[in-house]
């Protein structure tokens, strides 16, 4: 994932829908500055900014963070964390279902952030207890 064209697929998005940098920063809660400093290849911001811009223009994170084309009513992993660390269909279901739900709820990014570390530490608390069991 470069940030180069993940700035280069946010501006096209954005000029696609006829918004000005300064709508949609006020959009994300960014300023200005900063939003053409991601556009620009030259920051990243955090997940829950990535989860609203997907949201604002209707797209999977799949293609904004990786120009993948995938359908974007489903949240796909990738396959070689799935080969270090499967998932039951139970678990996949359960994180799938969690990720739709945060993503299409008006929290705010301090919000966004905080649950997404939770999901992750979830996940890998998961993924330490079945190694445990393993060996």
């Amino acid at each position: 994932m470069m940030k180069e064209d993940i700035g280069k697929r946010i501006r096209r998005l954005r000029l696609a829908n006829g918004l000005s940098v300064d709508e949609l920063s006020t959009l994300l809660g960014l300023t200005p500055g900063f939003l053409g400093l991601i556009e620009r290849g030259q920051r990243g911001t955090s997940i829950a900014s990535y989860i609203k811009l997907s949201n604002i223009f209707k797209v999977s994170l799949d293609y904004l963070l990786d120009g993948r084309e995938d359908d974007p009513k489903y949240v796909t992993v990738d396959k070689d964390v799935l080969t270090k660390y499967p998932l039951t269909e139970h678990e996949s279901k359960a994180i799938t279902m969690i990720v739709k739900k945060i993503s299409s709820s008006d929290f705010s990014e301090k919000e966004m952030d905080f649950v997404a570390e939770g999901v992750l530490s979830l996940v890998s608390l998961a993924n330490g207890v079945k190694m445990a069991k393993t060996e």
